[in-house]
């Protein structure tokens, strides 16, 4: 709880049906009133949907119910689980307030029952919530982009189809995902796209999806065409070189991206976390002491589909020259609670340039740009 953003404002507390008033309005309608704001103070507005519930002793499918009403259909899963957590301890709350009145003789009966079941079994609703192991079904490669800096190695070949050390680029992502059962796989191909002609056939359960928008777009346009494919997904870039098959595990906990610890200075996007792992913020200019973040993430199914819907309404706005990951890191950032998946620096490499690649493979140190 103490790790998640919340807004405060002015707020009841003590929402308990006897205090909302119906009155008629001047007009014939009828207004309502919140009275008794004796426990009125700052706090996370979502205290008074706990309170309300247990108040009215809601059962669970009440609670949910109220909730979906709330939020119109869109409460993510932390924030059903923080209300969840908010009923426990309102439940706790108001469980412990009948013992003190008991030692008064003054007994509240079934109501003392119902508050500790709150406090029990709200807290279980929301350990299972947040607990919750989310799986990878498929993946999307981003293979589309033209590998201007690897001139002259990718005037003939795109680059996640650049031979290294024996085994092309995307051949190592592949094959990590499938040793970790990600059958499903989309590549978005653009330039040179017919080099990839092949590709399902050595591959089954590849399947290729072309974007017309790469000469003149940002990668956002790649994610754009692949976007139906975003629920329960991983998304990477075709140009790295996977040494550590594990870093593709299909098994995560939160969205997110895999990073490298920093401890020194980077130019590559950094990020910030706190305790939990949770990114607090990110920096495209890089900085010192953070998390370096890599073309490596997960999504699950609420977040892919609330991804895809961002992508659309940025890319059909006309905001085709941003890298996707803007999209949920700085349009949207309110919007998602992402976290990192710590991995080594040893365990992926992003070729960014012809240089790297030379240090990489020997092969490619008497090519010369043209």
């Amino acid at each position: 709880m103490d790790s998640l953003d919340k807004e405060r404002c002015l707020t009841h507390i003590d929402a308990i049906c006897d205090n909302f008033l119906f009155h008629p309005l001047p007009d014939g309608s009828e207004g309502l009133q919140l009275t008794d704001w004796e426990y009125s103070g700052m706090q996370d507005p979502h205290v008074d949907i706990a309170m309300f519930c247990i108040y009215s002793l809601y059962d669970k499918s009440e609670c949910d119910n109220l909730i979906d009403m709330y939020f119109e259909g869109q409460c993510d899963k932390v924030t059903r689980a923080k209300i969840y957590c908010y009923i426990a301890i309102c439940g706790l709350l108001w469980s412990n307030w009948c013992d003190y009145k008991r030692i008064f003789g003054i007994e509240f009966g079934e109501y003392h029952i119902k508050q500790y079941r709150y406090a029990k079994e709200y807290y279980r609703y929301a350990m299972d919530l947040i607990e919750e192991k989310h799986t990878v079904k498929r993946a999307v490669i981003m293979a589309a982009g033209k590998g201007e800096r690897l001139h002259p190695v990718t005037l003939q070949c795109p680059k996640p189809l650049i031979d290294v050390n024996g085994r092309r680029m995307i051949d190592t992502i592949i094959d990590s995902l499938h040793i970790n059962g990600i059958f499903e796989i989309y590549v978005v191909v653009g330039y040179l796209k017919e080099a990839f002609k092949d590709l399902p056939s050595d591959y089954p359960g590849v399947v290729l999806i072309e974007n017309p928008y790469f000469d003149t777009c940002n990668n956002i346009s790649s994610l754009y065409v692949a976007r139906d494919h975003l629920e329960e997904a991983i998304i990477l870039d075709g140009d790295q070189i996977v040494y550590d098959p594990s870093i593709l595990s299909s098994e995560f906990d939160l969205s997110g991206y895999n990073a490298v610890r920093c401890t020194g200075s980077t130019k590559e996007w950094l990020l910030q976390v706190n305790d939990d792992n949770v990114i607090t913020s990110c920096s495209r200019n890089g900085g010192s002491n953070g998390w370096v973040l890599y073309s490596v993430s997960r999504w699950t199914a609420e977040d892919g589909a609330k991804l895809r819907g961002h992508v659309e309404e940025q890319f059909e706005n006309g905001n085709t020259d941003i890298y996707w990951d803007d999209v949920p890191m700085f349009c949207y950032r309110e919007e998602y609670q992402l976290g990192i998946r710590p991995m080594n620096k040893t365990d992926i490499i992003e070729i960014d340039d012809i240089d790297e690649l030379r240090e990489v493979d020997s092969k490619y140190r008497e090519v010369n740009y043209k």
